[in-house]
This record gives C-alpha cells, sequence and structure tokens, in this order.
C-alpha cells in the first residue's frame, strides 16, 4: 500500500529524542576468544569484536545481533588501507559503544527491545561479513617499504561469533532477529539462512535489514558504478561461498551480491527498512563524484531546495527503481517492507530517528513497525508516497 502524509503527524506515544536527555551506559568492547587459532581474525590479522548486553525480564529470552555496517574495500590496496582503521582491525576499535536506536536500553528510545540481549558485532573484514580466503595476502602499499599482509575471513568471523553468541545462552533464545545496518544491513540478508541453521531448531528467527536494500542502478553518467565495484569486492574477497546456493544456482555472485536477488531465496521471514531516496546511494550509486566532475549536483546534495526540477525527476526515478526491485518480495508473507520517501541512511540504528515523528508512515514508526513484526501480531507493509509526500521530513538530508 503506497501512502502519502501530507501533514506533520502529532503521535504523543512518539518523542524526539534531540527533546530528551536519555542516559544510557555505554557497553564495553568484546574479544572473540582463539580467534587466531580459528583463523577468524580482521583484515590485519587482529581478533574481531563484539559489544554485549544482557537482557533481563521479559526480554532475557530474546536476541537481538545486529551486524554493523561501513562499506566495503574492493581492493587488495583499498583492504590494506582499511586494515588499519576501526573497519579493519580491533586494534582501533574504542573499549566502549553507546547503543542508538533499536540496541538501546532506553524504554523511551526503544520500546520494544530495550531489555534483549543485544550484541553488536564489530566490522572489520570489508565484505559484509562474507570474504573467505585461506592464505593471507600480501600487498604492495604506496609508500610503505614492506609489503602488508592482510587477511579475507569474514565468514569465519560470523560464524565463530555466532558460535560463541551461542555458549553464552543464545542456544535457549526463544527469539533471536539478525539485524544490520548498511553494509551490515546486507550482511543480514546474506546470513539470515545461516542464522536459522546455527540456532537450535524451536527458536523463532527473524531478519532486519537495515538501510541495506542496495540496488544495481546505473549512475547518472551510464556507468554501472555500483555494479562494477561490488563485482571487484565478491572477486577481492571470494564472497561466493557466503552467498545462499538457492541464489547461485539462479544468478552469479556479483548478482547475489544485490539484496534483490538474495530476497526470493531467504527462509525466515524479513523485514526491509529503508529509505527510498536513500543518501548513500544517491552520493555513491547515483551520483558517484565520477560521474559529475562539473559539480552540477554539488548544491543539491546539501539541500533539496537548491535542487532543480530535472535532479528531482532523477531522485524519484531512482525511488520508483527501488519499488521495481522490491516487487518480487512484496507478495510473499515472509516479508514485509517499511519503506520511507525520505533522505536518510540508516534508521534503526540512528536514535533521532528510530522511535520519533521522522520515521513515521500513517501514524506508526520504524520502531512500532518492526516491534510489532518481531511479535507477529502485524506484518502489513508500509510505502510511502514520493517526495515531498511526508511531511516529517520533507527537507531533511540525514
Amino acid at each position: 500500500m503506497v501512502l502519502c502524509n501530507f501533514a506533520v503527524v502529532a503521535v504523543a506515544a512518539v518523542v524526539a529524542f534531540f527533546q530528551l536527555k536519555v542516559i544510557v551506559a555505554d557497553v564495553e568492547l568484546s574479544l572473540l576468544p582463539d580467534a587466531e587459532t580459528t583463523g577468524a581474525v580482521c583484515l590485519d590479522g587482529s581478533p574481531p569484536a563484539y559489544h554485549f548486553d544482557k537482557g533481563s525480564d521479559s526480554g532475557i529470552s530474546n536476541w537481538i545481533v545486529h551486524l554493523e555496517g561501513g562499506g566495503w574495500c574492493e581492493s587488495n590496496v583499498a583492504c590494506a588501507y582499511r586494515s588499519s582503521s576501526p573497519l579493519g582491525s580491533s586494534l582501533f576499535m574504542g573499549k566502549s559503544y553507546a547503543f542508538p536506536g533499536i540496541l538501546s536500553s532506553s524504554s523511551t528510545i526503544n520500546p520494544y527491545f530495550y531489555n534483549w540481549n543485544r550484541v553488536l558485532l564489530r566490522y572489520c573484514d570489508g565484505a559484509s561479513f562474507s570474504g573467505n580466503v585461506e592464505a593471507a595476502t600480501l600487498v604492495d602499499v604506496p609508500g610503505e617499504s614492506e609489503p602488508r599482509k592482510i587477511y579475507f575471513r569474514g565468514l569465519r568471523i560470523w560464524k565463530a561469533i555466532i558460535e560463541h553468541l551461542v555458549t553464552l545462552g543464545m542456544s535457549s533464545a526463544h527469539k533471536a532477529i539478525l539485524a544490520g545496518n548498511s553494509a551490515g544491513g546486507l550482511a543480514a540478508l546474506i546470513h539470515c539462512n545461516s542464522f536459522k541453521e546455527l540456532l537450535p531448531g524451536g527458536t523463532d528467527v527473524k531478519c532486519l535489514s537495515d538501510a541495506g536494500f542496495f540496488i544495481n542502478v546505473k549512475d547518472i553518467s551510464g556507468q554501472n558504478t555500483i555494479e562494477n565495484f561490488y563485482a571487484n569486492v565478491v572477486d577481492t574477497q571470494n564472497v561466493s561461498d557466503a552467498l545462499p546456493s538457492g541464489c547461485l544456482k539462479e544468478n552469479t555472485p556479483n548478482q547475489c551480491f544485490f539484496a534483490s536477488h538474495l530476497l526470493p531465496h531467504i527462509v525466515p521471514p524479513f523485514f526491509i527498512l529503508n529509505a527510498a531516496y536513500d543518501t548513500w546511494q544517491w552520493n555513491n550509486v547515483l551520483v558517484p563524484p565520477s560521474s559529475d566532475p562539473q559539480g552540477d549536483w554539488a548544491l543539491c546534495k546539501k539541500s533539496l531546495q537548491a535542487c532543480s526540477e530535472d535532479q528531482i525527476m532523477i531522485l524519484q526515478e531512482f525511488r520508483r527503481q527501488m519499488l521495481s526491485y522490491l516487487a518480487p518480495s512484496s507478495s510473499p508473507c515472509k516479508s514485509t517492507i517499511f519503506l520511507l520517501s525520505c533522505f536518510y541512511h540508516n534508521i534503526a540504528f540512528n536514535t533521532d530517528i528510530w522511535n520519533t515523528k521522522l520515521s513515521i508512515i500513517e501514524n506508526k514508526t520504524a520502531s512500532d513497525a518492526v516491534g510489532e513484526w518481531s511479535y507477529a501480531s502485524n506484518t502489513e507493509s508500509k510505502i510511502d508516497g514520493e517526495y515531498p509526500c511526508n511531511g516529517n521530513c520533507e527537507n531533511l538530508l540525514m
């Protein structure tokens, strides 16, 4: 159902985070034990890491495992550079993390999941927790005298941390949601079937992709920018081993790295939470810097009011293409879609959006929609009308 909010909706139960001062404790970093022994290591060879906030009361037997986002590295050199950052090494990660949005322990920010067992898996492999190369790779990095050794072990990281969490109590989970944002949102779809297989048979397993529905469209110059980029990621890190076998029977590994090809092959119920005008995709897929050498889109990217009619038409066409890619998943009962006509990237992983008026479609926030879906009380999809129909976020760029 396509819906349009012409006026700003006021909902008493929804409180904008920036109007509150909610204090929650940061969650400490934990390193995966025995990572070097199993080979489940970050790009630089350091052990992968996670943050775990234990559940309580009615949420004691329920789990959310959230996969962190952070783009991808598409070549040996790019991955080598990434290996000396928090997205490639646990050595550079902060020792604690303030859980936002869907991971928050505040019942005001996160009313459905605040007392669940909440886990954030840190992202340090550069291929959506999916790379799988046995040998270390030696990379000649410009300006460095010695080759740098890097590891493509995202698939091992994924399996090792989930198996570790099972020993920490997830073996008795009643409900378990695999979630993720951005590159982690794509990872949540890639590993959804595996997540179910790694848990006891009686667990109610579902998967949530937040801002992970990246679509294969040409950029404004007619180039296949994202298709070529993804192909390099898949080839560099041997991602094919992580992809669902059903998808690989019908498509190439490069195609199966796009969410639209994955959806028909996902077994557990899944939820697609996305902005129709995803700002990361606008800046990197539709109008990457290489497609706009004269900077004609520079002002538009900073302010929607500065966009020309032609530019708005291009953005509307991007939304229509996203809807066409979502169409195959719109009819099965296992899928639920919440598509905002806003200019955002992350939604569930953003406290300012998650349970506020900025995520409302027809009087329902993203938090409410996902929460009701998680308890199977409402699995109805909601799709906003096209910009500028949602008055709650009409001119925001986030």
